[in-house]
């Protein structure tokens, strides 16, 4: 897609050469041209048929956003005035410093070694310059570490220590971003660590403190744990552990659509799994703050913020939803010849009801919280019926979501209005969630039914 003339001057550089060699997916990529890097952005835009926005107007870069499932991240920008090694000598890390010739993949440019460095499997900075240049990179570091699993050498190490005063120079946008990232890499838990252990955090979330530090840490901890399990990510041996080896032969059953669940976009590459582990961080925060300050605190989108709020009260999972356990095996293509209790439906439409767009969330977050109580010592029957409830509500969600979730309306507001001639009002938004219950639990079948369960309810609330 790049135009010739942009082509044959084109460098790939960063991040994206570092995941080539340790076969890492690719969602990341970085190019810089001589000049008009934003025009050359623009086109390939255009031929790709991919979204495009300036980045940096000042500096020159655009960026495209292809509509691939992994929304891959393609920056274009311009060259280092003095040459491509000069453009190499501004960057942040050895192992990010590396250049590849587009019309001539075997043409590196590395001046600082980043090749050998990667095979080290170690991190070094580029310069002592380089986070006084740019402070963001402080917290950066403590990313890739944690996605390579790479060292971070010990000059670097002190450097970092030395600059992480100056993460207040830093937007809080683009703070954001990089925490972000940090949390969805493949154990935020240990980035979240790293970067409270190196006294980051205050910088990114402003009430963070070492005693509700270790309280948030533990809960996050357990939280990887379950979503790790999900992602069928490598984590320690759950079949060999009770609590997490029933939770993957409960909760697993659905694990290819809690996976693409969890994974769903709020925001361009932000996603739901991501604010879960937000929340339950800023749980331990909201102790001595305003919930909403706190989750305004890192300009999230109105949605993400609305989502983040809704998950901070600590909600149980209703022992309405239990059921025996020989019931706990999905039968996603025979719902019909396994027809859910009047009272478990009920239960199952006004959970969801009640927790809306981030039920499913609650759920997971309400589990995280149990383990994080009870540890080893978690009761046996405690742990069964909150999985048990779990494992209803997936079904519910996943299985029977037109029947449970949101069965399709028999009357509406405008029918008691006209049909029966009730006023608008709070009583007439009661009655209508009152027969929405009843549909689900299969108590309303028809319009007949449903106005005459209208009037019983009016009648019964106007004595």
């Amino acid at each position: 897609a790049l135009p010739e003339e942009y082509f044959n001057q084109a460098w790939l550089v960063g991040g994206a050469i570092r995941s080539i060699m340790l076969n890492q997916p690719l969602d990341d990529l970085d190019f810089i041209v001589q000049d008009n890097a934003i025009l050359c952005a623009r086109t390939v835009a255009d031929r790709l048929g991919a979204d495009y926005f300036t980045l940096d107007d000042k500096r020159g870069v655009g960026r495209i956003l292809l509509r691939d499932n992994a929304r891959t991240a393609v920056d274009i920008s311009c060259m280092h005035s003095d040459g491509i090694e000069a453009d190499m000598l501004n960057r942040d890390f050895t192992i990010n410093a590396i250049a590849m010739r587009c019309c001539n993949p075997q043409e590196l440019v590395d001046p600082t070694e980043g090749l050998k460095h990667i095979r080290q499997k170690k991190i070094r900075m580029v310069s002592k310059q380089s986070f006084s240049d740019d402070p963001i990179r402080l917290i950066r570091a403590i990313r890739i570490a944690v996605q390579t699993n790479f060292i971070i050498e010990p000059n670097t190490s002190i450097e970092i220590r030395k600059h992480i005063a100056k993460l207040q120079q830093v937007s809080t946008e683009r703070i954001r971003d990089e925490f972000m990232k940090c949390l969805s890499s493949e154990s935020p838990h240990k980035a979240v660590h790293l970067l409270s252990y190196l006294d980051m955090m205050k910088y990114i979330l402003a009430d963070w403190n070492d005693t509700v530090g270790q309280e948030a840490l533990s809960k996050l901890r357990t939280l990887e744990s379950l979503v790790s399990i999900i992602f069928a990510r490598k984590t320690r041996d759950a079949a060999c552990e009770y609590t997490l080896g029933l939770f993957a032969s409960t909760v697993g059953q659905f694990r290819p659509e809690l996976e693409q669940y969890l994974s769903g976009e709020i925001v361009i590459r932000r996603h739901r799994y991501q604010l879960m582990y937000l929340a339950i961080l800023l749980r331990a925060l909201a102790v001595s703050s305003d919930n909403r300050t706190t989750v305004d605190v890192l300009r999230l989108s109105k949605i993400e913020c609305n989502m983040i709020t809704l998950m901070m009260p600590v909600v149980d999972l209703p022992e309405t939803l239990s059921t025996p356990e020989d019931s706990l095996i999905r039968k996603q293509y025979s719902t019909t010849i396994h027809p859910i209790p009047p009272n478990k439906a009920r239960a199952i439409h006004k959970f969801f009801r009640t927790h809306s767009t981030i039920a499913i969330e609650i759920g997971l977050l309400a589990l995280a919280e149990i383990i994080s109580k009870y540890g080893p010592q978690i009761p046996h029957d405690l742990w069964e019926r909150k999985l048990a409830a779990m494992f209803v509500l997936l079904d519910g969600y996943f299985d029977r979501y037109d029947q449970l979730i949101n069965p399709k309306t028999i009357i509406d507001g405008n029918d008691l209005i006209q049909e029966l001639g009730y006023e608008p009002g709070a009583k007439l938004g009661t009655i209508l969630k009152q027969l929405s219950e009843a549909q689900a639990a299969g108590e309303l079948c028809d319009r007949d039914s449903a106005l005459k369960m209208a009037r019983s309810l009016y009648s019964t609330s106007n004595k």
